[in-house]
């Protein structure tokens, strides 16, 4: 796997500055300030079957010894299109803070997600649920059938809110910013074990037979009938 670079770049503060002082918040291993901008540049496997992403991997920390009804939100103030009359915009096939949420586009075409939750005393959030997944702008029907990936950029605005205080909050951009020319590490299809997975993106250990499912050879996805 490739090494994930960073590039972390201040940007002006907005003339609302809001002091995050119960949240400390890492991505990829960087500590994140009001107002910051990391950069993500390398794909990686997504935790969908053949999903390839860029993905903001989160550490979100509660800093005090006492519970916090916290939001976590998303909102593109960018969003990479393929430059082809078949293509498809860029997605986020997993936002992940308590549960994973969708991103929908509200009445004036914007693209939000989010959800709230609340962080026990000096909790840490990470893994599986704090991270953001975003899959390049692509041809295709789905993370099941991604013809090809096209060169692009979006940007994240991340919010991390408490929602009983509003000066408690951090807010910082992520640049995802996929060049084309990198690739993920891994087996050829053709020596490959096939990975049979529902269209809910879990592993089935033994399909059944005329039944449909997401088909993972190495770094080639398929959706077929078992026969």
């Amino acid at each position: 796997m490739k090494k994930i670079l960073l590039s972390v770049a201040l940007v002006a503060m907005s003339v609302f500055s809001m002091s995050a002082l119960s949240f400390k918040v890492e991505v990829n291993g960087v500590e994140i300030k009001e107002g910051d901008e990391i950069e993500l540049t390398e794909l990686e496997a997504g935790t969908l079957p053949g999903d390839q992403c860029i993905i903001a991997h989160m550490k979100l920390t509660n800093l005090t010894s006492n519970p916090i009804n916290a939001s976590a939100l998303g909102e593109f103030l960018e969003l990479a299109q393929a430059p082809t009359p078949t293509g498809n915009m860029a997605e986020m096939p997993q936002f992940c803070f308590d549960s994973c949420y969708p991103f929908m586009q509200d009445d004036n075409g914007v693209w939000k997600g989010g959800g709230s939750c609340v962080f026990g005393p000096n909790e840490v959030r990470e893994g599986n649920k704090a991270h953001v997944e975003y899959r390049p702008a692509y041809e295709g029907m789905g993370f099941w059938d991604v013809q090809e990936l096209y060169p692009g950029v979006s940007i994240l605005k991340f919010t991390l809110k408490n929602n009983d205080d509003e000066s408690d909050a951090i807010s910082f951009n992520i640049k995802f910013n996929y060049t084309g020319n990198n690739a993920i590490d891994g087996i050829e299809a053709d020596n490959a074990v096939a990975e049979y997975y529902n269209f809910q993106g879990m592993k089935v250990a033994n399909p059944e037979k005329g039944g449909m499912y997401i088909v993972r050879r190495g770094a080639k996805v398929s959706k077929e009938i078992v026969r």
